[in-house]
């Protein structure tokens, strides 16, 4: 029996004002966008979304990613990406499952990760480069 998933990819703060102090900038939009890109190709990943922390403040999402392909832009106030907004959108795709990208790991990524939880298994992609081809290693850290 194949259990049936859908996925939704949620980038994390890559905004304006914050992506300067990416470490490996080049690498993790490269990657960002390539994975935007595969979305087209994998039927699985129903929506791919955006969430800025204070875009007052630190910008909206960065020109360098690729947002043709995403399909929800929200703000979010804390440094989870969970609220209401984002709980709704996810429930009228039903997602079981979260791919979890972008910046601020020890605060958005891990606080985000632990809420979402609760509700998803979670996935955070760790993209590793290789001569001549990006290979890509997902490593579930939750699962409900």
């Amino acid at each position: 029996m194949m259990l049936h998933k859908n996925f939704a990819l949620l980038i994390c703060d890559l905004q304006t004002k914050t992506i300067p102090h990416l470490y490996h900038k080049k690498k993790v939009i490269y990657n960002v966008n390539k994975l935007l890109y595969m979305k087209k190709y994998i039927p699985e990943i129903k929506v791919a979304i955006n969430a800025e922390f204070i875009p007052e403040k630190l910008g909206i999402l960065d020109n360098s990613i690729n947002s043709s392909t995403i399909d929800f832009h929200y703000r979010k106030d804390s440094y989870s990406m969970k609220n209401d907004q984002l709980m709704n959108y996810l429930q009228k795709f039903s997602i079981s499952d979260i791919i979890l990208t972008g910046m601020e790991t020890q605060w958005c990524i891990n606080q985000s990760s632990h809420d979402l939880a609760k509700h998803f298994n979670i996935y955070i992609l760790m993209m590793l480069l290789e001569i001549n081809s990006v290979m890509m290693k997902i490593s579930m850290i939750y699962t409900n």
